[in-house]
C-alpha cells in the first residue's frame, strides 16, 4: 500500500500497488487499473515483471513475461522475484509504517527497489525501464493532465536534455488543475547510461524494447488520460554486470490536503509533511535519501510485531490434549482434500470439499481450526498484511491557526483524516475509525486522538445539530465539512457508543484524564441518547448497514450497554461520583434485560435480534469490554457463545449471522479474542487459510464469503469492500494483551485464552482452582532450583553440604552451561551478602529477607561458616506450603536442626511457620502485602531499625508487575522506615525480544510459566530505573550473568571451573548467561552510607 491521497473537485485516487504481478490497481472503489509498467533488459531480451502493457504492443520475439518465483511479504515490504533468463528479479515494495514517526508517515511516498542478480555466475548486459501513466493524477479520463521532469527543484522539460550529477534525483511531476501532483523519482547512481522520456505509451515501450533507451524528450503535448494515453518513463543501462539495482520513490501529493469547516468557515489545511520538510522538492530529497534509516525503523517496527505476537501466544495457547507431535512438514492448506484424519494436535477430524463446513469433529460435528497450520503463523499473516492497508487510509494535516477543541492535545498536534475506502468515500466515518482501533491502541494511542479531534471539533463547534454522535465528518474525502443540516447516515446508538468507547479507550492506553474532562459535556450527550434508545434500539442501522436494516440489533443493543458502563468509569475520572453510579447501575439493569430478551430459548447463544429464534450472529461488541476491563458482561456470556460458534463455523470462518454466508473478517478478530483459545483458533486459523487458498487481484478484503471459493468481496453486486482500514480491528489479540501488561495482568496454561483474566472473563476453572493451579507451577520451580544446585555441588561447582536435603529422590546431572549458571547465580549474590554482613563489619547487627526463599540453603551456609557471622537476623518468605514442606525437612536433618537448636525455634500449630532468636520462615503470599494491608503477625519479628538486605531470587518475576512493585514497595516503603537503611538483590530473566529470549519465553509458557514482569523489566537499564523507582537512592547496579563471569570471577577460579566439565557450547553459553541478570540497589536511610560501602565497589 503506498501512501494515502485523495483529491479535491471529484479526484478521489488512493494510490496504491496493489498487485505487480499483473498490474498496479486503484484501490478506491471499483480498483480500476493504473499503469505502471516495468521491464528488466538481459542479453537484449526484455523481460516484463510490472504491468501489462506488453499487451498492446505487437507481437515482439525480444519481449516477454518474466515467470513468477515467489512472494513474500511482512509488515513492511512486498517483495517479488521473477526469473528472467539467466538472471532472478526482485522487485521490493517498501510502504513503512512508523506509526510513531510523525513527520516519516505523512510523507506520501513509497519505494521500489528493483534488483537483478546473475543466476549463472556470469555477467550479463543489463538495462532497466520503468514508466507510470497519467491515471495515477486523476481518476477521471477527460480531464487534462500536465507534467514536467525535474532535476532536483529545476525543471528540465527542453527536450533533448542531457542528465547531470549522477547524485541527482529526477522526478517526474504529474498534475491536475487541483494542486495534485504525482511523481515517480529516481536517481541515476551506478548507471553507464541514464535516459527518461515521456509521450504515447505505445510508442515509448515499443521504443524501449527495441532500442533498450530512451530518447531524453518531454512531451509537450499536454491532454487527458484517456487520449494517446501519456506516460513518464525512466531507463537505466549498466553495461556488463553480474548484480544491479535501481531504486524508484513513487506518491500522490496534494495542497491543501483536506478541507475543514471551522468557525471562520471551510479553510484549506497543508499535509503535516510540509512542517517538517518544508517544500515538495525538500520533501522528495529528504526521502530518497532516507530509505536507509527508513528501512531501518521499518524493521524495527516489525521486530517488534513478530516479538509482541510470539509474546502473546507464548502466554495464550490452545490447549492440547494430545502428545501427538506436529507434522515435520505440515501441507499448504490448499492441498488437504477430501478426508478424515488428525490433526497436529492428536484431534480427529473430517472433511468433505463439496460441503462448505469445513473440518468437522467427528463427535459433535462442530467445527474445528484448520488442520496443520499453526495459529501463530496465521495471526502474523493477517495482521502483517493488514498494518500497511490501514495506515494507507490516513493522512496528517497541520490544524488551522487559532482553532482547537477544549482539549489536552496541544497546537503542535496534527488532525487525521481518514477515508472509508471503497464503501462509500465518507471523511472520518465513525464506525470505520472504531474497527480499526485496535491498531493505533496497540501501535500508537495518540493516533486514535488526532483521528478523534476532527469530529469533536465539528459537534463542540456547533456545527452539528443532533444530540447524538454524527456518523462522519463529510460525505466527499477529503472535504471535512460535516453535515450542518444533520442529515447524515442514522446510525445514532452506533456513532455515540462508538465515541464513548474510543474516548475512554484512549485514555485507558494513555492515562490522560484531561483529555476525558475537557470533552465530557460531549461524551454525557451521547450518553443521554444511549439512555434513551440503546436497550431497544428499534429500526436503526449498525455498522453492518450493507445486511440491512433489522429491529432491535442484539450486538446493536449491547455496543450501547457497554458504552454507557464505559460512561460509568468516564463520569469517575471526572469526579462526578453521582453519575457514575448512576451510569454504572443503568448499564446493569439494561444487561439483565437484554440477557432475557438476546438469548435463544436453548440458552445456548445469543439471537440477532431480540426474540427472532434459531438466529444468531457474531457478538463482537462485547469485545470492547474485555479490552478496557468493564464488569458488566458476566464470564457465562462469553463461554456460551464460544461453544457456540463451532457449531455454525464453516470452511473459512463464522459467518457474520444467519442471513448470509458471508462474514467481516475485522468483527471475526474482534469476536476471536473473546472466546476461548479452541475457538479462537478456528476464528484466527479460517482468515489465514481464506488468504492462502483463495486468489484475488485486489487488497485485503473485509468481507469475504465463508463458503465456496470465499468469494471476494461478498456479492460483488451488492457491495464490494476493497483496502479498507477496518483491517485494524486483526490486531484486536495485539490490543487486547497491551492493555492486560498496562493493567498488570498475565496468564498461563488454559488461562492463556483470549478471555479468562480480569473483570467480567470467563474461565474453564474457578478462580480459586486457577489461583491454585498457577500457584502450584511456580513452586514447582523451586524444586527445579534445587535440583540444579545439586548438581553443581556434586560436580565441585559449589560447596553446599546441605543441598541434598532439599532435593527427593536421585539427583540429576543439568547441562554444563546450566551448571555454570548455577555456579555464577549463587556466588555473585553470595559475595554482595558476604560485603553487607561485612560492612563496614561484622559487629554491627544486620538483617537478611529472603523472598520466595523455598529450599534455600543460603542461611544455613552463613551459620555454618568458620567463623560464623555472629550478629545478624535471617528471614525467608515463601508460599505456605513450600514452608511448610521446608521445616519439615530441617525438624528431619539432624545436621540443619543443630545449626538453629541454640537459637530456640518455635513452630506454629500449622506448621508452616518457625520463629527462632536468628531465624524465622514466614508462611506469607507476597500479593496480599500493600500499603492498605496490615502486616503479618510474624512479621513483629522483624526489626525493622536494623540494616537490612533484601534478595529476591526470581521470586517477584512471577507476580504481575503491578503486584511485583506493590511487594517490593511494601518494604522499601512501608515496612521500613526511611531512616532505616536498605538493599535489594534481584536476580532475573531479560532480554526476551531477542530470538534466543523467545525460545526462552515460548518454552517456559508450554509449561505453564509465565514470567510476569520480564517484558517491564527487559534490560539493564530497565532494572537499574525499577531500583531507583523503589527508593534505592544510594546506587543502582545491575549486569549480565555473562558480564559477572567474565569481570567478577577471578582468573584461576576459571581456570578451576572450567576444568569441571568441558563447555563446548561457548556460544551457547554466552546467549544463557546474557539473558541473565544480577541488579543491586541500596540506600542509606540515615547511615553514612558505611554499610554500601563494598556493593559499590563490587559495581
Amino acid at each position: 500500500m503506498l501512501r494515502p491521497i485523495a483529491f479535491l473537485a471529484g479526484c478521489t485516487v488512493l494510490v496504491a500497488a496493489q498487485n505487480p504481478l499483473t498490474a498496479a490497481k486503484d484501490s478506491n472503489g471499483p480498483g480500476a487499473p493504473l499503469g505502471w509498467e516495468g521491464i528488466v533488459t538481459v542479453d537484449g531480451i526484455s523481460y516484463e515483471y510490472l504491468g501489462t502493457g506488453s499487451t498492446t504492443l505487437p507481437n515482439l520475439s525480444n519481449l516477454q513475461s518474466a515467470k513468477p518465483l515467489a512472494v513474500t511479504y511482512d509488515s513492511q515490504y512486498s517483495n517479488f522475484t521473477f526469473a528472467a533468463g539467466p538472471v532472478v528479479i526482485t522487485a521490493s515494495f517498501l510502504s513503512s509504517v512508523l506509526p510513531h514517526d510523525l513527520c516519516r508517515t505523512s510523507i506520501p511516498l513509497s519505494y521500489l527497489t528493483t534488483s537483478v542478480k546473475s543466476s549463472d555466475n556470469s555477467t550479463h548486459d543489463v538495462q532497466f525501464y520503468s514508466d507510470v501513466n497519467a491515471a495515477w493524477a486523476t481518476s477521471e479520463n477527460n480531464v487534462t493532465v500536465q507534467w514536467d521532469l525535474h532535476e532536483g527543484p529545476n525543471k528540465i522539460n527542453g527536450s533533448g536534455n542531457a542528465p547531470g550529477d549522477s547524485s541527482s534525483i529526477y522526478s517526474w511531476s504529474v498534475t491536475v488543475p487541483v494542486a495534485h501532483v504525482e511523481s515517480l523519482m529516481v536517481r541515476v547512481t551506478g548507471a553507464r547510461n541514464f535516459t527518461f522520456q515521456s509521450g504515447f505509451s505505445g510508442d515509448l515501450r515499443y521504443q524501449y524494447a527495441m532500442q533498450h533507451s530512451l530518447q531524453a524528450v518531454v512531451d509537450a503535448d499536454y491532454r487527458p488520460s484517456a487520449t494517446r494515453e501519456p506516460v513518464f518513463a525512466y531507463a537505466h543501462d549498466f553495461g556488463r554486470v553480474s548484480s544491479a539495482s535501481v531504486r524508484y520513490t513513487i506518491g500522490s501529493v496534494q495542497q491543501p490536503i483536506a478541507r475543514f469547516l471551522t468557525g471562520q468557515g471551510v479553510v484549506p489545511l497543508q499535509p503535516w509533511w510540509t512542517q517538517c520538510y518544508g517544500d515538495i522538492y525538500r520533501m522528495i530529497d529528504f526521502h530518497f535519501n532516507d530509505f536507509n534509516e527508513t528501512q531501518t525503523l521499518a524493521s524495527q517496527f516489525e521486530h517488534r510485531l513478530r516479538v509482541d505476537i510470539d509474546t502473546y501466544y507464548g502466554a495464550n495457547m490452545a490447549m492440547v490434549y494430545s502428545n501427538a507431535t506436529t507434522r515435520t512438514q505440515p501441507p499448504n492448506p490448499n492441498s488437504i482434500q477430501g478426508s478424515n484424519g488428525t490433526d497436529q494436535y492428536g484431534n480427529q477430524y473430517i472433511f468433505d470439499p463439496d460441503n462448505g463446513y469445513g473440518f468437522l469433529d467427528p463427535q459433535n460435528f462442530s467445527g474445528i481450526a484448520i488442520p496443520d497450520v499453526a495459529e501463530v503463523e496465521a495471526y502474523y499473516s493477517i495482521v502483517a498484511l493488514s498494518a500497511r492497508q490501514v495506515m494507507g487510509a490516513y493522512t496528517l494535516a497541520i490544524p488551522p491557526s487559532g482553532e482547537k477543541s477544549n482539549t489536552s492535545s496541544n497546537a503542535t498536534d496534527p488532525l487525521m483524516f481518514q477515508k472509508e475506502i471503497s464503501s462509500n468515500g465518507n471523511t472520518n466515518t465513525v464506525d470505520v475509525m472504531y474497527p480499526a482501533m485496535p491498531f493505533f491502541l496497540y501501535a500508537n494511542p495518540n493516533l486514535l486522538r488526532y483521528n478523534l479531534e476532527p469530529l469533536i471539533q465539528n459537534q463542540e463547534g456547533g456545527f452539528y445539530p443532533n444530540d447524538y454522535s454524527m456518523h462522519d465528518l463529510g460525505s466527499h474525502y477529503p472535504n471535512a465539512t460535516g453535515h450542518v443540516e444533520g442529515n447524515d447516515e442514522y446510525m445514532p446508538v452506533e456513532e455515540s457508543g462508538n465515541m464513548i468507547l474510543m474516548s475512554y479507550a484512549y485514555y485507558t492506553f494513555t492515562n490522560d484524564a484531561a483529555y476525558l474532562r475537557s470533552h465530557y459535556p460531549l461524551l454525557r450527550q451521547f450518553a443521554s441518547y444511549l439512555n434513551l434508545y440503546s436497550l431497544t434500539p428499534g429500526y436503526q442501522l449498525s455498522t453492518d448497514d450493507f445486511a440491512g436494516r433489522l429491529a432491535n440489533q442484539t450486538n446493536l443493543a449491547i455496543k450501547g450497554i457497554v458504552g454507557i458502563a464505559a460512561m460509568s468509569q468516564i463520569a469517575q475520572v471526572c469526579e462526578d461520583p453521582e453519575s457514575a453510579a448512576n451510569y454504572s447501575a443503568t448499564a446493569a439493569s439494561f444487561y439483565q434485560q437484554w440477557e432475557e430478551l438476546a438469548m435463544d430459548p436453548s440458552g445456548t447463544h445469543t439471537l440477532l435480534a431480540y426474540q427472532w429464534r434459531s438466529s444468531y450472529s457474531l457478538l463482537y461488541n462485547t469485545y470492547p469490554a474485555l479490552l478496557l476491563n468493564l464488569s458488566v458482561i458476566p464470564s457465562s456470556l462469553y463461554q456460551k457463545q464460544s461453544s457456540f460458534y463451532p457449531s455454525v463455523s464453516q470452511v473459512f470462518g463464522v459467518p457474520l449471522d444467519n442471513r448470509h454466508a458471508y462474514t467481516k473478517s475485522d468483527e471475526s478478530m474482534w469476536t476471536a479474542a473473546t472466546c476461548e483459545p479452541e475457538t479462537r483458533r478456528l476464528i484466527v486459523n479460517g482468515l489465514g487459510y481464506w488468504l492462502n487458498a483463495t486468489t484475488t487481484d485486489g487488497p485485503f478484503s473485509d468481507l469475504f464469503d465463508t463458503t465456496g471459493q470465499g468469494y471476494y468481496g461478498g456479492r460483488p453486486e451488492v457491495v464490494e469492500f476493497r483496502g479498507r482500514p477496518v483491517v485494524g480491528g486483526h490486531f484486536s489479540l495485539l490490543a487486547l494483551e497491551r492493555a492486560r501488561e498496562m493493567r498488570g495482568e498475565v496468564t498461563t496454561g488454559r488461562q492463556g485464552s483470549s478471555i479468562g483474566r480480569g473483570r467480567g472473563g470467563p474461565s474453564s476453572l474457578s478462580d480459586e482452582d486457577d489461583k491454585a493451579t498457577k500457584d502450584q507451577i511456580v513452586q514447582q520451580t523451586d524444586q527445579d532450583a534445587s535440583v540444579s544446585r545439586l548438581s553443581a555441588v556434586e560436580l565441585g561447582y559449589l560447596i553446599d553440604p546441605f543441598a541434598k536435603r532439599f532435593v527427593s529422590g536421585p539427583s540429576q546431572r543439568r547441562f554444563p552451561i546450566i551448571n555454570r549458571g548455577t555456579y555464577v547465580r549463587t556466588k555473585v549474590i553470595d559475595n554482595l551478602v558476604h560485603r553487607f554482613l561485612s560492612s563496614p563489619s561484622t559487629s554491627y547487627k544486620k538483617q537478611v529477607i529472603s523472598l520466595g526463599a523455598g529450599s534455600d540453603t543460603r542461611f544455613f551456609r552463613l551459620r555454618s561458616q568458620s567463623p560464623p557471622y555472629p550478629l545478624f537476623l535471617y528471614h525467608e518468605l515463601d508460599f505456605p506450603t513450600n514452608t511448610a514442606q521446608k521445616i519439615t525437612t530441617i525438624t528431619s536433618s539432624l545436621d540443619l536442626l543443630n545449626l538453629i537448636s541454640d537459637c530456640k525455634p518455635t513452630i506454629s500449630d500449622n506448621g508452616s511457620g518457625l520463629a527462632s532468636s536468628l531465624y524465622h520462615i514466614h508462611p506469607v503470599d507476597l500479593r496480599t502485602l500493600s500499603a492498605a494491608s496490615a502486616p503479618p503477625a510474624s512479621f513483629r519479628n522483624i526489626d525493622t531499625t536494623l540494616p537490612t538486605l533484601i534478595i529476591s531470587e526470581c521470586c517477584l518475576i512471577y507476580l504481575t508487575p503491578t503486584l511485583a512493585d506493590s511487594a517490593a514497595t511494601y518494604f522499601t516503603q512501608t515496612l521500613f522506615p526511611p531512616t532505616t537503611p536498605l538493599g535489594l538483590i534481584l536476580y532475573e530473566p531479560i532480554n526476551p525480544h531477542s530470538a534466543f529470549g523467545k525460545v526462552m519465553v515460548r518454552n517456559l509458557a508450554t509449561r505453564g510459566i509465565v514470567l510476569q514482569t520480564l517484558h517491564k523489566y527487559d534490560s539493564l537499564e530497565a532494572q537499574r530505573v525499577r531500583l531507583s523507582g523503589y527508593g534505592f537512592s544510594g546506587g543502582q547496579v545491575a549486569k549480565t550473568v555473562d558480564e559477572v563471569w567474565e569481570s567478577g570471577v577471578g582468573a584461576g577460579e576459571k581456570e578451576r571451573v572450567g576444568g569441571l566439565e568441558l563447555v563446548d557450547e561457548v556460544e551457547e553459553w554466552r546467549l544463557l548467561a546474557g539473558h541473565y541478570c544480577v541488579a543491586w540497589g541500596w540506600r542509606d536511610g540515615e547511615s553514612d552510607g558505611g554499610f554500601w560501602g563494598e556493593w559499590r565497589e563490587a559495581g
